[in-house]
């Protein structure tokens, strides 16, 4: 969602919770009226105006809050939802269509992200700092609540595509600012090093699953989506076609998940023989690679890791030359670099 500029304030639906308090007396005084529809953003929940509502009416309001339950009851003022209890398809009962983009893309965004962040905490306790791969295995065996739920995500991907599809690929806005701009070209992606999404849209048919075909990827059918251009909109529909991609293996994995151990006995302490080996796996972002060295004890003399954000970003330079400043923000997103990974 874009930060708005304070003179935006009294006509712009979508106002960002911080910016509400701080400029509330402003909106008060301008005797503000929230017509049917208009949504603010207030902190991790949505509130959403069934009927003309005065802002001076707020602070009775917020006591007065309706439950999720009460959704589609449009007698009530005004309707507070979490997006712990929405279905982002109930959108389409109050969101005016000039608000569509912003709202619904971060609403929807957010929904699919949490069943990925359940799916984490039931196989292992912890949403954002999974820990349940090991070497030689991994903690515990899958738990059919798992299962289950990877079976309804899995169910879940072509709607959603499907969606993101309406939202994003046939908006006339996002296809102007996404064609024909920050054109990385096949020579150019080889010539940074690129990998992952970002040189297979610039056409180079890379995937390291394919190449390497590590752990069970050989048994896997799946195909590898290339872009022909390499401008930001061929970085989007790779990606796109990724999570169908994505999908697929996961489904074909649980279709044929075998019984038997999950963990493999492995000494607790780990002393390789002198030398050095070189080891890489396909990273979301691309080639994730971890070079070490070893003099024979039991910590290693030289480890690096081969970080594809800090590689892909190499091209930003280029891609931004002869741009707008503003399209230096779009170039950026569809690298997509974790920037923790960038600076460390």
């Amino acid at each position: 969602m874009r930060i708005v500029e304070n003179s935006e304030l009294i006509n712009y639906k979508v106002l960002p919770f911080d910016l509400y308090t701080e400029n509330r007396a402003k909106i008060l005084e301008a005797g503000e009226v929230l017509t049917p529809g208009k949504l603010i953003m207030l902190k991790n929940y949505v509130r959403v105006y069934t009927e003309d509502f005065k802002a001076s009416d707020f602070d009775e309001d917020r006591r007065e809050r309706a439950s999720a339950d009460n959704f589609h009851n449009k007698s009530s003022k005004m309707m507070n939802f979490s997006y712990d209890t929405l279905d982002p398809s109930d959108f389409e009962t109050v969101i005016n269509r000039d608000s569509w983009l912003d709202i619904e893309s971060q609403v929807r965004i957010k929904y699919f992200y949490k069943k990925i962040l359940d799916l984490f905490n039931i196989i292992c306790g912890a949403r954002m700092t999974a820990h349940y791969i090991r070497i030689g295995g991994v903690a515990a065996d899958a738990q059919e609540e798992f299962l289950k739920g990877a079976q309804e995500f899995v169910n879940y991907v072509p709607a959603m595509l499907d969606e993101y599809d309406k939202i994003f690929t046939g908006n006339e806005i996002f296809q102007a600012r996404m064609k024909g701009t920050s054109i990385i070209t096949r020579e150019t992606a080889l010539k940074y090093s690129m990998s992952g999404p970002n040189i297979r849209a610039s056409g180079v048919d890379y995937d390291i699953r394919k190449i390497d075909k590590y752990g069970a990827y050989g048994d896997f059918d799946f195909e590898i989506p290339l872009g022909e251009q390499g401008d930001n909109w061929d970085r989007y529909i790779v990606r796109l076609k990724e999570v169908q991609q994505s999908a697929n293996i996961i489904q074909q994995a649980l279709d044929n998940m075998p019984e038997g151990p999950v963990m493999a006995k492995v000494p607790k302490v780990l002393k390789p023989p002198k030398g050095d080996a070189y080891h890489r796996v396909e990273n979301t972002r691309g080639e994730l690679g971890f070079y070490i060295v070893s003099d024979g004890s039991t910590k290693p003399y030289r480890v690096h890791i081969r970080r594809p954000s800090f590689v892909n970003l190499q091209a930003l330079d280029s891609m931004c030359q002869g741009m707008l400043l503003a399209d230096a923000v779009t170039a950026f997103a569809t690298i997509d670099p974790l920037m923790g990974e960038v600076d460390c």
